[in-house]
C-alpha cells in the first residue's frame, strides 16, 4: 500500500501519500478533507487509510483523481506494451503534462477541452512546434480514452479538443559541395566512418550504430540493415543502451550495395578495430552512444566552419543528391527503406525542383520551339 501519513497545517488535518512520479522521484501529495485541528484525529486517520487504498495499485483511479496522478499512474500500466525508444519518449511528455498539471488541481471528472488548449498554448509560448505539440495531443487522446473506457469519466474530452497543425516539414541538408567538404574535414577522424556510412546510405543514427560485422559481407559486397541501437532514461532501463534485432519498420530491413570505396574504408577500418561484435565502440569495447554521435558530429561541423545541420539531416543530404542527379523517387525510398513511396515523395518534393526546372526546359524546346526548327530544316 502507498505509503503516507498525517500532518497539520492552518488548523487543519492534511493526509500527505508519498507518491513517485515515471521517472522514479518521490513526491507528497497532500490531501485537505476539510478536518479541523484540535480533534477529528480518528476521521484523520479513516481519511488517511482509504487514500491510501485508492493510490495502491497500478490504477486506484475515481473521477475525483488529479489529472496529474492518473497521467503519471496511466504510463506506467502501459510499460510492458511499450517498446523502450517509445516509452522512452512517452515519458518526457507525460512528465511535462505532470509538471503543468501538478500546479493546477484538476481532477478527471473536471478535465474540459479549455484546460488542454490553454496547455497546448504554453507548449507554443516555449516555443515547441505543431508536430511537437501533436506528440502530447496523441498521448493525452489515449490516456483520456482509457478513463472513459474505465468508466471514469463520462466521455474524452479529447475528442472537442482542435488537434494541433501538423507543420509541413522541410529539410536543410547539405549540397553535393557541402557533403564534399565534410568527407574531408572527416578524414583521420575517430567516427570518419560511421558519419561517411551514414552520409552515404542515408542511415539512421540508430541503424548505423547497430551495425554488425555478421551485416558486412565483403564476399558479396553487401551491407544489411537489420540491427538497431537506441539509448533510454534510466527510468526506462537500467540498460541505458539497447539493442534490438527490429528496425523502424518491416521496409528499414533491406540489404545494400558495398561499392569499392566503401569496402576499402571499412577493411581499413576492421584492422585497426579491438575485436567486437558492433563496427562502432568506444574504447572500452561498448558501443557508442547515439547522443556522444551526435554530440560529436555538432562538435567536428564547428571546428570546420561547416554549416550547422542535425545529424539525421545526412539522411536528407543523401536522398538530395540522389533525387537531384535523377535517380527514380522508387529507388530512393528503397535506398532509405521508407515504407512507401508516398513519404518520400512528400519528404523530397521540394529537392526536385531542380528537376522539374530541366523537364519544364525539355517541353518548352519541343513545343516552343519546334516551328523555329522546322523553319531552319526547310532552309
Amino acid at each position: 500500500m502507498v505509503s503516507g501519513h498525517l500532518a497539520v497545517k492552518k488548523n487543519r488535518w492534511y493526509a500527505i501519500l508519498c507518491l513517485r512520479h515515471p521517472d522514479g522521484r518521490r513526491r507528497d501529495k497532500w490531501i485537505a478533507r476539510g478536518l479541523s485541528y484540535p480533534g477529528n484525529k480518528r476521521k484523520a486517520e479513516a481519511v488517511l487509510l482509504e487514500l491510501r487504498r485508492q493510490y495502491f495499485n497500478a490504477h486506484p483511479w475515481n473521477a475525483s483523481t488529479p489529472l496529474s496522478d492518473y497521467i503519471s499512474g496511466w504510463l506506467r500500466t502501459r510499460q510492458r506494451e511499450i517498446a523502450e525508444t517509445t516509452y522512452n519518449s512517452y515519458l518526457q511528455i507525460a512528465n511535462e503534462i505532470v509538471h503543468y498539471f501538478l500546479n493546477h488541481d484538476i481532477c478527471l471528472c473536471e478535465i474540459s477541452p479549455c484546460h488542454i488548449e490553454v496547455y497546448y498554448q504554453t507548449l507554443y509560448e516555449r516555443g515547441l512546434k505543431g508536430n511537437s505539440v501533436l506528440h502530447h495531443h496523441a498521448l493525452l487522446h489515449k490516456a483520456l480514452a482509457d478513463a472513459a473506457r474505465r468508466g471514469l469519466i463520462a466521455e474524452n474530452p479529447m475528442e472537442r479538443v482542435s488537434r494541433p497543425a501538423k507543420g509541413d516539414f522541410i529539410p536543410h541538408p547539405y549540397s553535393t559541395e557541402e557533403m564534399r567538404a565534410l568527407f574531408g574535414a572527416l578524414q583521420g577522424h575517430e567516427l570518419e566512418v560511421p558519419i561517411k556510412l551514414a552520409a552515404y546510405y542515408g542511415l539512421r543514427r540508430s541503424e548505423v550504430l547497430g551495425l554488425r560485422w555478421r551485416a558486412i559481407n565483403f564476399e558479396q559486397g553487401t551491407i544489411s540493415i537489420e540491427h538497431t541501437i537506441c539509448e533510454v532514461s534510466a527510468a526506462v532501463s537500467k540498460q541505458r543502451i539497447i539493442g534490438r534485432d527490429t528496425v523502424k519498420r518491416k521496409s528499414s530491413n533491406r540489404t545494400l550495395p558495398m561499392t569499392p570505396m566503401i569496402k576499402e574504408l571499412l577493411l581499413a577500418y576492421q584492422s585497426k578495430q579491438a575485436s567486437s561484435d558492433y563496427l562502432f565502440t568506444d574504447d572500452s569495447g561498448n558501443v557508442i552512444r547515439p547522443n556522444y554521435l551526435s554530440y560529436a558530429f555538432q562538435k567536428i561541423l564547428k571546428e570546420n566552419n561547416l554549416r550547422r545541420i542535425r545529424f539525421h539531416d545526412l539522411r536528407h543530404s543523401s536522398a538530395g543528391i540522389l533525387i537531384s542527379n535523377r535517380v527514380p523517387l522508387v529507388e530512393v525510398q528503397q535506398w532509405l527503406g521508407h515504407s512507401t513511396i508516398r513519404i518520400t515523395a512528400d519528404l523530397y518534393t521540394h529537392l526536385a525542383y531542380e528537376i522539374k526546372e530541366r523537364s519544364a526546359a525539355v517541353m518548352s524546346d519541343i513545343l516552343f520551339n519546334k516551328k523555329e526548327k522546322t523553319t531552319n530544316e526547310t532552309n
